[in-house]
């Protein structure tokens, strides 16, 4: 399908997803029989355990990891530009309303934070932050092992392909898997996760480092306003990855250091200081 009728496609998509609003008069009832006893968001980017926030509500809560994923990353990059705020906002509060849940767990709610922030001012934000060493190995792995549709792979050109795309001698392992550029990578990383904390008032975000997750279960309950025991602990590591392919470790150690410092330094120095280069997290 080209992108012209992909992209009327996704806009059709977007009218019927407003149009649903109305099946909110279906259930006049259930905000006082199911009300939500906290509406979350989680938003870390993918690879940082957004799988596993999921699966430590899941026996409690109303619940969803990625909920109509392959629909919001076709939209994400098909109207990027070209739906206004309103139009947006219409679609969100159709999907909140069809959806009801109390927590959703997904990257993709990054590129709709400014609107769940203002439309849902009682809303929670938690941002999962991984170290750009594990997580880089990680969503390569992920990417090398597992099939992805036509949508998802158009959302991965949007977020990791540089404008030149120049892969340097020291990373054509990258290039010879299809994979993208350090650059693309790592400045999605820094800009996703600075993004977030720049965008989320303090007092309604929760920042947990994802090896952290199983400890931060008290600070994730006050936080939320739940009792600490309605949380599952042992679902804390879900969605690791299949297979290992260890392309990170055959790039050339002092070009990847350097692309650290240039666009995750800061970020990396505030949350994870005491991993300063690759072998202090990845073993070969």
């Amino acid at each position: 399908m080209c992108l012209k009728n992909q992209h009327k496609r996704t806009i059709r998509k977007i009218k019927n997803s407003v149009k649903r609003l109305m099946d909110a008069t279906k259930y006049p009832y259930r905000r006082v029989i199911h009300p939500r006893r906290f509406q979350a968001y989680c938003l870390g980017t993918a690879k940082s355990g957004t799988h596993s926030i999921a699966g430590l509500f899941g026996q409690h809560y109303r619940v969803a990891h990625e909920p109509e994923g392959e629909f919001l990353a076709e939209t994400v990059v098909l109207t990027e530009g070209q739906v206004n705020f309103y139009a947006q906002q219409k679609m969100i509060l159709a999907r909140d309303q069809r959806l009801w849940l109390e927590l959703e767990s997904s990257m993709l709610t990054y590129h709709y934070m400014e609107i769940l922030l203002k439309t849902f001012p009682q809303a929670k934000f938690i941002l999962t932050i991984r170290d750009c060493y594990s997580w880089l190995d990680s969503l390569i792995n992920h990417q090398l092992g597992e099939w992805s549709s036509i949508s998802w792979q158009m959302l991965r050109d949007a977020h990791y392909r540089q404008p030149d795309d120049v892969y340097a001698p020291a990373e054509q392992i990258l290039h010879e898997h299809g994979l993208y550029t350090l650059d693309g990578y790592l400045s999605y990383w820094a800009t996703h996760n600075q993004h977030v904390l720049d965008t989320i008032p303090a007092d309604r975000l929760l920042v947990i480092p994802t090896k952290q997750i199983t400890a931060y279960l008290p600070q994730l309950a006050d936080f939320l306003s739940i009792p600490p025991t309605t949380l599952i602990s042992d679902k804390s590591h879900l969605y690791k990855a299949k297979e290992k392919f260890g392309i990170l470790t055959q790039i050339d150690h002092n070009f990847l250091e350097q692309k650290v410092n240039q666009h995750c330094r800061t970020l990396m120095d505030a949350y994870f200081p005491e991993m300063r280069n690759l072998h202090e997290t990845i073993k070969e």
